[in-house]
């Protein structure tokens, strides 16, 4: 079963040259003719699928045989592909960077649509970005002890708990007021788009240094974490009030729903920060 499914998803040459063929035809023909809507073009979109498919895949490879070829002959690269440690730091410090332009981009947001909601989030990120900075100093730390790491992944678990309170209250307080502004739609891409970024970037960390121990590192996974669920219900908020301002109500329940939900994801995972790092400290 497995090796025909590669086979499948994984074809020779000749039979991508086809689907490249295939998937122009059809677009010519679905572009020129207006068959958007007609009963053949039912049957090609399933067929220009796996066309489309199987090229991104063969597209794909081919990168990685150009990656992989540029890293082989470039010995910074080659230090930097080898060393996990340097790729974690690169890492941090780059989302550090990433999460400053956000924190600008929503308050600058914020002040001009004098958006509550915006400013308060933005207030909400920069104190992540204060976290994530006391990670980005540790790291670059000659000497770190594992005791010190634990020590800082509690200090993080209280501080998210802390910090929990400010978002429920910030949560309360613009819902009661009905504090809702119509953004543009170029704000609602920005904060999808940085969403997506986030999800995607944490899974791939969550994923690339799962066999690593580090509690430093768990702690920037669980940043990520948190802030891609800060990102998320913001991210609510702006396509509730862009695309559905006609039912308040509703709105006004599904923020409490979204929020008290993340509200006490956040709990869970400060909780068990905390519980950790004490265990560790106290056994050792």
């Amino acid at each position: 079963m497995k090796k025909w499914l590669y086979n499948f998803f994984n074809p020779y040459n000749f039979v991508i040259y086809i689907g490249i063929f295939f998937i122009v035809i059809s677009l010519i023909y679905l572009v020129f003719f207006d068959g958007f809507n007609s009963n053949i073009a039912y049957a090609l979109y399933p067929i220009m699928s796996y066309f489309f498919v199987i090229l991104c895949i063969k597209i794909y490879k081919l990168l990685n045989v150009i990656i992989y070829y540029i890293i082989k002959n470039n010995k910074y690269l080659t230090i930097y592909v080898n060393d996990y440690k340097l790729r974690y730091k690169f890492s941090l410090f780059f989302s550090f960077l990433l999460n400053i332009i956000y924190v600008l981009f929503k308050l600058i947001s914020g002040i001009c649509y004098k958006s509550i909601w915006f400013i308060s989030f933005a207030l909400y990120y920069l104190l992540l970005v204060i976290l994530r900075f006391n990670l980005v100093k540790m790291e670059l730390s000659d000497i770190v002890t594992l005791k010190d790491e634990y020590l800082k992944y509690r200090k993080c678990g209280i501080l998210l708990l802390f910090m929990n309170v400010i978002l429920a209250i910030i949560i309360l307080v613009i819902v009661n007021n009905n504090i809702i502004v119509i953004y543009p739609d170029y704000i609602a891409i920005t904060i999808a788009a940085y969403t997506f970024y986030l999800l995607i970037w944490g899974i791939v960390n969550l994923i690339r240094y799962r066999k690593y121990k580090s509690p430093l590192m768990k702690a920037a996974k669980i940043i990520n974490v948190v802030a891609s669920f800060i990102s998320l219900l913001s991210l609510e908020v702006v396509m509730l009030s862009t695309f559905g301002m006609e039912n308040v109500n509703f709105n006004e329940i599904m923020i409490i729903a979204t929020g008290g939900g993340i509200s006490i994801v956040i709990i869970v995972i400060s909780f068990y920060m905390i519980i950790e790092a004490t265990e560790w400290l106290n056994n050792n």
